[in-house]
């Protein structure tokens, strides 16, 4: 009764069921192999039609619908020839079809990117968002993405260039952090940095070179003029800025030397002055001293 309804599942349950109680019993081992083979018959008369009704989508080519449709039913036949045949014939249509239209896509993002670079810049990186948030884990877009960041980012290097080539080094360093928001790990950023720092590390040389160069010679004309205290002051400034300068050294334990041999004679000459200056009092007012 449930073979003539076609109820094959339940007939093939219950099939089982007896055959797992009396394995031996030939009748119900026949009968399991006869419902095996109608159901296998039955299945490839549904995938014979199933195939058979998506040829209009060849004809459309809706070959992701076919893909949907036959896939499927390799669970069912896994070794259907015709199956694999017209599976992998809308496979391959359907990655051609796939390129072209995102080749078609790409040109006219592409295309909207360029007008809105050349017209209205700061309107590009909106619409980057934009595009990014539609295509996720699309790596073609995501070169697209990349390469109009890196656009945007050598347009305002480009606009900018006054300001780089200055030493307004703080402002620059303020604008690289800026495009850094657009793409943090750009590599024009990073060699934009590294110029900038080499040249700001040459400019502080050069200060340095010609501020010890001009104290030198004031380091210099205060020996020769004898003014030893403010020579070692300025000595002391020129070696903070040039630790390694050996001339300096020189020259302020020489400023040192002769700054105490100078005070000494002074505090000597300046008690021997106080010396006659009591003297000449004391003639000259001897009741208003004490004497012992």
């Amino acid at each position: 009764m449930l073979l003539s309804d076609k109820k094959y599942k339940e007939a093939y349950k219950l099939c089982v069921d007896f055959l797992n109680k009396f394995p031996e019993e030939r009748t119900f081992i026949k009968l399991k192999e006869k419902i095996e083979e109608e159901v296998a018959d039955e299945n490839a008369k549904i995938i014979e039609e199933k195939i058979n009704s998506t040829s209009k989508f060849f004809e459309t080519k809706n070959y992701a619908e076919i893909l949907r449709t036959l896939q499927p039913l390799l669970k069912l036949a896994p070794n259907h020839k015709r199956l694999q045949k017209e599976i992998l014939q809308a496979q391959e249509l359907y990655k051609d079809q796939i390129e072209d239209t995102q080749e078609s896509f790409l040109k006219k993002q592409r295309e909207k990117l360029e007008k809105i670079l050349k017209e209205n810049p700061e309107l590009i990186l909106d619409e980057l968002i934009y595009i990014e948030r539609n295509q996720p884990g699309n790596h073609q877009v995501e070169n697209l993405i990349n390469e109009y960041k890196e656009k945007y980012i050598n347009k305002k290097i480009d606009e900018k260039k006054e300001l780089i080539n200055s030493d307004k080094f703080d402002s620059i360093y303020h604008f690289i952090e800026q495009l850094r928001k657009v793409d943090d790990k750009n590599a024009t950023l990073n060699n934009l940095e590294t110029k900038i720092k080499n040249r700001q590390h040459g400019n502080q040389i050069d200060e340095t070179k010609e501020f010890v160069f001009s104290s030198e010679n004031h380091l210099l004309t205060l020996m020769k003029i004898k003014k030893y205290d403010k020579a070692i002051k300025v000595a002391e400034e020129i070696l903070e800025s040039d630790k390694n300068n050996t001339r300096v050294a020189k020259i302020l334990k020489e400023a040192q030397d002769k700054f105490y041999s100078q005070s000494r004679d002074t505090v000597a000459e300046l008690i021997v002055q106080t010396n006659k200056t009591m003297d000449n009092e004391y003639q000259q007012n001897k009741d208003g001293f004490i004497t012992l």
